[in-house]
């Protein structure tokens, strides 16, 4: 009933334009709109067929009808609402979808489009040729990827492919060792041997009980330091020489710095804990893809997932790790020699 109304709203509004066919110019943006509107994809097709190189601006368009099997490539449907659309058969390729909001819709033909931020929820992507399309930052959650070709596709922040309300059928996505979930900048996943050994090393209980020692060791050392001096002026007499002979505790310069290092050290490995996927945590990629026979697109999805929590996780690792190793050298250099002497 509403694609009905939707296809009479268009024709009298427009009924005073002539036949796109019979135009030897292209058509304006206007008419473009109003006639895919109105679902006259045979129409559109044979208009594109005379002007092959026509790449209409249709950006913000509001409502479709039909347009399965449309030549829509090199198309700019930019913020585009599709939800629910029938593109089946159609021929997206190049076109530009950015941040569009496709969601239910039924799509095929993408190769080298541009569908960077658009919401793809629920969206059927069955047996949909992806080759060389960009995807970064769109939204796939329960898209259904059953058979498409992923070659050389770009998933740099795309939602949905791990996690909760993943898409479906991510196991039949054919060519997917070849698409690409990083920038050439981005060099360290979760699985990266650095961030994984130390991850490994339970450096979360260690950190923690070390900064926690830390102050508990200052915070006696004081009061001992504290009690032996009162005690000392109280007692002031030969039959208490002893007293006298006992010895303060010393306590570092560096101690505080130590402490603040560890804290430092301790949020890194809770932001490990934290942000890292579980199925990265626990696998690794040929694990994941050989053992358990899941989806390489999931696993690679999930590895370099978080961009600013994976290199804040590097810059505490780097931080606290190598001043806590400088200062155990240090303070194990120093006993050494106290022994030497």
């Amino acid at each position: 009933m509403r694609r009905k109304l939707a296809r009479l709203i268009f024709r009298l509004r427009y009924r005073h334009w002539p036949d796109p066919e019979q135009e030897r110019e292209p058509m304006t943006r206007a008419q473009a709109v109003a006639l895919l509107g109105q679902g006259s994809v045979k129409s559109w097709n044979k208009h594109r067929e005379r002007h092959p190189n026509w790449k209409p601006n249709i950006s913000d368009i509001g409502y479709a009808a039909g347009l399965s099997a449309a030549k829509l490539e090199g198309v700019n449907l930019s913020d585009a609402r599709l939800q629910y659309a029938d593109m089946n058969c159609a021929i997206l390729k190049c076109a530009d979808l950015r941040r569009a909001k496709l969601m239910g819709s039924n799509l095929a033909d993408l190769s080298e489009a541009n569908l960077s931020g658009a919401h793809l929820l629920s969206a059927s992507l069955s047996g949909a040729h992806l080759i060389g399309t960009k995807l970064n930052s769109a939204v796939l959650n329960k898209a259904d990827l059953t058979r498409a070709n992923v070659q050389n596709a770009t998933f740099i922040g795309t939602k949905g492919l791990f996690g909760r309300d993943r898409a479906l059928n991510m196991g039949t996505v054919a060519n997917a060792e070849s698409a690409v979930f990083a920038s050439n900048r981005d060099k360290v996943p979760w699985s990266s041997p650095l961030l994984r050994s130390i991850g490994t090393l339970r450096l979360f209980g260690i950190s923690n009980a070390a900064w926690i020692g830390i102050i508990l060791y200052a915070a006696g050392v004081r009061w001992y330091n504290r009690g032996l001096t009162a005690m000392q002026e109280w007692a002031g007499g030969e039959q208490d020489a002893w007293i006298q002979q006992l010895p303060s505790l010393p306590t570092s310069p560096w101690l505080g710095w130590q402490l603040i290092m560890l804290v430092v050290l301790a949020v890194g490995a809770t932001l490990y804990l934290v942000l890292c996927p579980d199925l990265v945590k626990e696998n690794t990629e040929t694990k994941w893809t050989r053992e358990l026979k899941e989806p390489l697109i999931e696993y690679r999805s999930a590895m370099y997932s978080q961009i600013i929590g994976r290199y804040v996780c590097l810059v505490f690792y780097i931080i606290g790790g190598g001043y806590t190793l400088i200062y155990l050298a240090w303070r194990v250099w120093a006993a050494v020699k106290t022994l030497i002497s």
